[in-house]
Formats: C-alpha cells, structure tokens, sequence
C-alpha cells in the first residue's frame, strides 16, 4: 500500500468519527445544455437526514435562483446563474447543519477531452468561513479564455473567484481530473456533496457508459457541531 493510499484511508476514517455523514445533501451542477447555454442546480435532501449514497446525482428539485420560496425550500440564502460570453457560471450559499472548523477555500479544476483541445474545461471553488454553516459555491464553465491552457495557478483561480470577505483561507487545490460523461464528484464536504455533470456524450454512449462517478476520497478536513 502506498503512503499516499494509506494516507486517504486514515483521513477518511478520521472524517467519518469526525463529521456526522448524516445530514448530508446531496448537490448536483448540470452544465450539459447546449440549447440554453446555461447551468441548472438540483438538490436532494436539503434539510433530512441521508445515509451516503442513498441519493443519486442529479435527482432533487431544480432551484429558481430568481424566487425566494425555491432558494428556501432548497435550504439556499442566495444564487444565481449567468453566461459572460465566454463561460456560463452559477454561484450560490447553500446552508449545511456543521459549522466550518476553519476558513477554507477549496477549488477543483477540469480537463476537457484531447478531441476538445484537452485544456482546462471547468472550475469548481467552494468557501467557508469558520464558525459559519454556509457552503458558498462557484461554477465557472469554458473558464480559460486566453489563460494557461493547462492547470490554472492558485493566483489565476483566485483572480476568477475572489476570496470571499472576512476570509483567511489560502486556496487549496482538490486537484485535476479529466471530464467524463456523466457525473463527477467535486468535493464531499464530510456532510454533503457536491456533483458536475459538463461533457455532452457523443450519441449512444450513455447506453455503454452509463453514470459515470469518480470518488476523490473523502474530505481532508474537520467541521464542527454548531
């Protein structure tokens, strides 16, 4: 066993006495539409108590970032989507039971296929601010413009997704991996995850892949009980 591997074990297993993985929502990212050329938000289980893997990606209500009683029903303080041209974007405060242990700035990167100019595709950035239980999560789509064509820098991801007000925390990359059709975890949080779903599959190779899933490990990280 590697120590890396063994390293992602004893974290893991530090998390789950740590964190209660009940109370976990499960939050889905759609990016798939080439129609609207928009992204849409799903969130299953916002306020229940869930037993991971109980919910699937991409099951929930659709959030209406322009009405209240959505944003309250998905246990949501604010959001919105947007399209500047050349990335389509969603942000958004969802409200989790735990509190942030820490200032936490965590981001993800995505690498489109060779076919597709193999550059860097999509950024997920989720915040925190310690003693707080709100998850403020960013989503940019097609975010590298005229920047590197492979991995963005801690600055350049800084620069898209400012560090939110009152925050200490120092960017920290939950590394890069290559978009597949279907489902993707971003980040489990320890009490909810977050999915992205990008890559358009060519037709027919839903029938073939199916739901595609990739598991990073769990969370290297502690939130607190309120």
């Amino acid at each position: 066993m590697t120590s890396k591997l063994a390293l992602a074990i004893a974290s893991g297993l530090a998390l789950m006495t740590a964190a209660p993985l009940a109370q976990a929502a499960v939050i889905s990212i759609t990016d798939a539409n080439n129609i609207t050329e928009s992204v849409s938000v799903q969130v299953a289980a916002p306020f229940q108590s869930t037993s991971p893997g109980q919910f699937s990606p991409g099951t929930g209500s659709v959030v209406d970032f322009t009405s209240a009683p959505s944003l309250a029903a998905n246990n949501m303080r604010s959001g919105s989507t947007g399209n500047t041209g050349t990335a389509e974007t969603v942000q958004f405060d969802f409200i989790n039971q735990i509190n942030w242990g820490s200032d936490v700035y965590l981001y993800r990167q995505f690498r489109e296929p060779a076919n597709e100019g193999g550059g860097i595709s999509d950024l997920f950035v989720i915040q925190g601010r310690a003693g707080t239980p709100d998850d403020i999560v960013n989503f940019l789509s097609d975010v590298t413009g005229s920047l590197s064509p492979t991995e963005l820098t801690a600055a350049q991801v800084q620069a898209l997704v400012p560090r939110i007000a009152g925050s200490s925390a120092t960017p920290s990359n939950l590394g890069t991996v290559d978009e597949v059709p279907g489902f993707q975890l971003a980040d489990n949080t320890g009490v909810d995850q977050y999915y992205i779903t990008s890559l358009v599959p060519e037709p027919g190779s839903l029938a073939l892949l199916g739901t595609a899933l990739v598991g990073f490990g769990l969370a290297r990280r502690r939130r607190k009980a309120a």
